[in-house]
């Protein structure tokens, strides 16, 4: 479980996260709680700040999302891609 804390507040959650290392010796690690959230690094240290790195900027966007001022300017869409 990888805990996120910011600089300026501490939430406590906790995260499920998928571990491994590849054939290359990259450490690749998954957030299954946000689709798409993967991230590498070559040490696991550098894997988890990579990760905080991404999750932080997927609640920035989303805050930004959520946000009243944004309504009828910003479009929240899925796409699907198959192959």
């Amino acid at each position: 479980m990888l805990k996120l804390q910011s600089s300026s507040k501490s939430y406590g959650k906790k995260l499920p996260l998928l571990v491994e290392k590849d054939e290359d010796g990259f450490f690749v690690i998954e957030c299954p709680v946000f689709e798409g959230c993967y991230t590498q690094g070559k040490t696991l240290k550098e894997t988890k700040e990579n990760l905080k790195e991404a999750l932080l900027l997927i609640f920035s966007v989303n805050k930004m999302l959520s946000r009243s001022d944004t309504k009828g300017k910003v479009v929240r869409e899925q796409l699907s891609v198959a192959w």
